[in-house]
């Protein structure tokens, strides 16, 4: 059976992504994972690839670092679907260790421009059209917390006060998975790209 996936995420699996989760999901298993293998995909997709399974067309969108380096879209061609992975969540933040929220908000831009009023199908959580633009409410007041934060040279705990008390993240937070043990990590990840983009 053929394994797609980006060309990046093929190599980090190779380089070591793939050990780091066979490992971790080890761990979170009590070990009852073990001894499964690391099987890298071999067929990299681009942005605007086309796999065409006769009665189903599937396209690939790409539009750079999400929540990781190298997240895909899949769009189900002429049903107005796309499956976003964890670009998007519902009811729930992603990693963001590798990744970024201006991409994020850059990667949503082209992803409803494409496919306007798609049904937007996250890898955890309902689908649903406001999938995208529930995640941008959220990571708008997290993100522009932070350049708040940085305009004042308040540091990473002003930024996550401000963020906690952004009507935005408000909203958000009672239905938002994980959200009171995370949303530190998650602006100071903010902060750290405001910063790095105010130079």
């Amino acid at each position: 059976m053929p394994l797609y996936a980006h060309e990046k995420t093929i190599s980090a699996i190779k380089t070591g992504q793939g050990e780091f989760w066979r490992n971790l999901m080890e761990r979170s298993t009590d070990n009852a994972t073990i001894g499964t293998a690391v099987t890298p995909p071999t067929l990299a997709l681009g942005h605007g690839d086309v796999l065409d399974f006769g009665d189903t067309k599937i396209k690939v969108h790409f539009y750079g670092t999400a929540h990781t380096p190298s997240d895909i879209s899949l769009e189900i061609v002429g049903h107005n679907i796309v499956h976003v992975g964890d670009v998007a969540m519902d009811n729930r933040i992603a990693f963001m260790d590798d990744g970024s929220f201006r991409g994020t908000f850059k990667y949503y831009d082209a992803l409803e421009a494409a496919v306007p009023g798609a049904l937007w199908i996250p890898a955890h959580g309902h689908p649903g059209k406001q999938v995208l633009a529930h995640n941008r409410e959220l990571f708008e007041g997290i993100y522009q917390s932070a350049q708040k934060a940085v305009e004042q040279m308040g540091g990473q705990e002003l930024a996550k006060s401000l963020a906690l008390e952004d009507p935005r993240v408000k909203k958000y937070a009672p239905v938002t998975k994980g959200f009171d043990e995370n949303i530190g990590k998650y602006t100071s990840l903010a902060y750290l790209e405001a910063e790095s983009a105010s130079f």
